[in-house]
């Protein structure tokens, strides 16, 4: 594991000293602590493109899960557009959902629309959901792996959304692969818990801070259940948003 995801986070470097740091929960996990919505994105996007880059170089490949929630619209254009990110080896990547509707829409439109028909990823290297039968995508998902050593076969990335409640459908379902929910396909407990690396997107949305606060107070929400076995998460947080949530 690279040390750029190791490092310990001061949240006092990211503030003018005028500036009050808002109280912010405890989190089980390596907390980015960002001054707003737009900081906090730039950081997940670096570590993004550098776990891409770390992954590319040590297994010739790089296996990410995202969601298609219609607030990463503005994230994935972001990846597209801006000249930090352009360099990203998309050839190299597989492309994976982390469940078929996000918050309502289908997730391959949104992820689809913007990273596949705009990126150089190869057609056969774009993996959404199809139909609803969890066992062929299980046998999609191990075809890919196929060629990595043991232990390296998992997702390199999984980007984490925080929804209304905590809700992370495939984390109730304890199973290795892809599993049926009431909401379509997702990926389960297992592989989520498998991830190399999970980033949890805690900003764009209305319920970063309760939810926060919530996962703070020790509720095992679904978000923060498949605790990384051999990897590491990590929080993105828009302190904005509690300050925002605390004068209210």
């Amino acid at each position: 594991m690279s040390v750029n995801f190791q490092r310990e986070y001061d949240q006092g470097m990211v503030y003018d000293l005028s500036d009050p740091i808002p109280e912010l929960p405890e989190l089980p996990g390596q907390v980015e602590v960002c001054p707003d919505a737009d900081v906090a994105a730039e950081r997940l996007l670096n570590d993004f493109r550098h776990q891409a880059d770390c992954c590319v170089r040590a297994f010739g490949d790089f296996h990410v899960a995202l969601p298609g929630d219609v607030c990463f619209g503005a994230l994935y254009r972001r990846l597209l557009v801006d000249p930090l990110f352009r360099m990203l080896p998309w050839r190299k990547t597989h492309l994976w959902m982390l469940d078929a509707y996000g918050d309502g829409e289908p997730a391959a439109d949104l992820i689809g629309g913007w990273l596949h028909d705009h990126t150089d990823l190869p057609r056969e290297q774009w993996h959404p959901f199809r139909d609803n039968d969890p066992e062929a995508f299980d046998r999609e998902l191990r075809e890919n792996f196929a060629f990595r050593e043991a232990g390296q076969d998992r997702l390199d990335f999984v980007l984490l959304p925080v929804r209304e409640d905590g809700a992370l459908p495939g984390a109730d379902i304890d199973a290795p692969g892809v599993v049926n929910t009431s909401v379509g396909l997702a990926l389960g407990f297992g592989a989520l818990v498998r991830a190399r690396m999970q980033a949890v997107a805690c900003f764009g949305s209305d319920h970063i801070a309760p939810v926060l606060n919530r996962v703070g107070g020790g509720e095992a929400l679904a978000l923060v259940r498949p605790n990384p076995q051999e990897g590491v998460r990590l929080f993105y947080v828009d302190a904005s948003a509690f300050a925002e949530a605390s004068s209210t």
